[in-house]
């Protein structure tokens, strides 16, 4: 019944909020939910298997392997801000740039994480379906960058729609090749494409890689004809500036399928893993967005036009 629905999903979301450290409770965007510690239910460790090296055996793969079995940094069973409804939240391992706002530098590693196959997921996932269904949710696959595991996320994908009846999302920074993309985004409902920054110096200065396959991959979604939303991190002094601005209205302008532009105030939440991991944070001197900041950036983009979310 219509009550026992509400009754559950109340239970799952509190579920959800528990898993969260004490510290986190309320943050649910990627980048809040990056500082995570990763979760997995106890009946998805028991069927876990000893980890394998991508590097030394994708070559040896068949397309069908790489569909089952994947590389996990962690999973989070309750987001609203991370697609349309409430969604279930896949992050995979695996990343080619370095971001240097990074909130989870142990994602690079395509070797890291935990090896699970596709059914492990749809276990997982059909024990949330009951709250992902209402208003669009269903489940969202990030990273890292999820394109690097193409196989393993179409599977998915495909899984979610034929099994689940609920909708995907994709959240990357565009890495991979058209071979990949061309499996992924056939089960892909919305992409949520993290751009770093539309100028193409500060792309690089930021990643430590150019945007080309951003680019690129932008190009397919469009000629997909898949809803996008740009993600655009906002950091003082560096991604706010007129520069900046202008670069990201013009690429926002050539997306067809744009929904609407995603402000990411920048913040240190990640910090603690780059220490721990012995890193070098580089932007030790970089600061949080003021509230007048946040306001200013907005109006600036809802004056050219765009529909714009920001977090507070």
């Amino acid at each position: 019944t219509q009550m026992n629905l509400l009754l559950r999903t109340s239970q799952i979301a509190l579920r959800g909020v528990l898993r969260r450290p004490p510290a986190m409770l309320g943050y649910t965007s990627k980048q809040q939910a990056y500082s995570c510690r990763p979760f997995f239910p106890s009946s998805v460790i028991s069927s876990v298997k000893p980890p394998f090296s991508f590097s030394k055996t994708t070559r040896s793969l068949s397309s069908e392997t790489l569909a089952q079995i994947g590389r996990v940094h962690s999973l989070y069973d309750f987001t609203t801000v991370d697609g349309p409804g409430i969604r279930y939240m896949i992050f995979l391992q695996g990343c080619l740039r370095r971001c240097a706002f990074c909130f989870n530098p142990d994602s690079w590693d395509i070797n890291g994480g935990t090896r699970m196959t596709a059914d492990d997921i749809m276990k997982n996932l059909k024990d949330h379906v009951g709250y992902m269904r209402p208003n669009n949710g269903g489940v969202t696959i990030s990273g890292g960058d999820a394109l690097l595991q193409p196989d393993f996320v179409a599977e998915i994908f495909r899984r979610a729609h034929e099994e689940l009846g609920v909708t995907t999302c994709l959240d990357t920074s565009g890495l991979g090749h058209e071979s990949g993309w061309n499996k992924v985004l056939p089960h892909t409902d919305l992409v949520l494409l993290c751009i770093k920054s539309a100028n193409p110096r500060t792309f690089f200065d930021l990643t430590e890689s150019t945007n080309e396959s951003m680019i690129k991959f932008a190009g397919h979604v469009a000629t997909a004809k898949i809803p996008l939303r740009i993600r655009h991190v906002l950091i003082p002094g560096i991604t706010d500036t007129e520069q900046e601005t202008k670069a990201l209205v013009r690429f926002a302008r050539n997306q067809p399928t744009l929904e609407m532009i995603e402000v990411l105030p920048y913040h240190t939440l990640g910090v603690s893993k780059w220490e721990e991991m012995n890193l070098k944070y580089r932007l030790a001197d970089a600061r949080t967005p003021t509230r007048e900041e946040k306001l200013n950036f907005v109006k600036s983009l809802e004056d050219e036009g765009f529909k714009v979310l920001c977090e507070e």
